[in-house]
C-alpha cells in the first residue's frame, strides 16, 4: 500500500475530516492556531479534551519566541 493510496482512501478522508472539525471547534480561536494547526492528528486521538499533550507547552514556546522577535525588532527600529 502506498502513502498516496492511503491519503486518497475514504477511511483517511473520514478520519481526517473528524479531526479537522474538532480542531476548528477546540482550537479555532487560539491565537497560535495558524502556527500549530492543532498539532499532530495522531496525538489528537490520545486526548479526550481534543488538545494534544503539547498544547500548553507550545503556547509558552510560541509566546516566548514572539516576544523575543518583537524585542529584537523594537531595538533595531529605535
Amino acid at each position: 500500500i502506498s502513502l498516496e493510496s492511503v491519503i486518497k482512501s475514504e477511511q483517511y478522508k473520514e478520519f481526517y475530516g473528524r479531526i479537522l472539525k474538532k480542531r476548528n471547534k477546540v482550537c479555532g480561536n487560539c491565537e497560535w492556531f495558524e502556527l500549530c494547526k492543532g498539532g499532530c492528528p495522531h496525538q489528537w486521538q490520545k486526548f479526550q479534551s481534543g488538545k494534544t499533550g503539547l498544547c500548553e507547552a507550545n503556547k509558552i514556546i510560541f509566546k516566548h519566541i514572539s516576544e523575543s522577535i518583537h524585542n529584537i525588532y523594537s531595538k533595531k527600529v529605535s
